[in-house]
């Protein structure tokens, strides 16, 4: 309720992967793009199938400042645009390390409009 999620996918797609792995990235992708978003604001969730299969999460939140990038995937590690952000520092940590399980690759890009996580597979 605090912000929609847009979904645009293929209709029906068979993937072959460990789902506890996919649902446990995805899960806390979607759960950091809503919790830094500001209320009302959407956040979208896109799913490419061709090569390879792509999750697209894009928030409209405070960004990941450029020099922080580099260790938002290490256990813990806060951001200081996260600082008035309930929070752990391990959302990103879990699914990057769940993608590298599946296979795959994490690529996080952020400005000050938001971020974006791919989820590569």
């Amino acid at each position: 309720a605090r912000c929609p999620i847009h979904i645009t996918a293929p209709e029906i797609f068979e993937a072959t992967l460990d789902a506890t792995l996919l649902r446990a990235a995805l899960n806390n992708l979607l759960s950091n793009a809503v919790k830094f978003s500001p209320a009302n604001t959407s956040v979208e969730f896109t799913v490419h199938r061709d090569a390879t299969l792509r999750f697209i999460i894009r928030d409209h939140g405070p960004g990941i400042a450029a020099e922080d990038l580099q260790h938002v995937r290490e256990p813990y590690f806060r951001a200081p645009s996260a600082d008035e952000i309930p929070g752990n520092g391990l959302g990103l940590t879990i699914a990057d390390k769940c993608a590298g399980l599946l296979g795959g690759d994490l690529v996080l890009t952020s400005d000050t409009t938001g971020t974006t996580a791919t989820l590569t597979i």
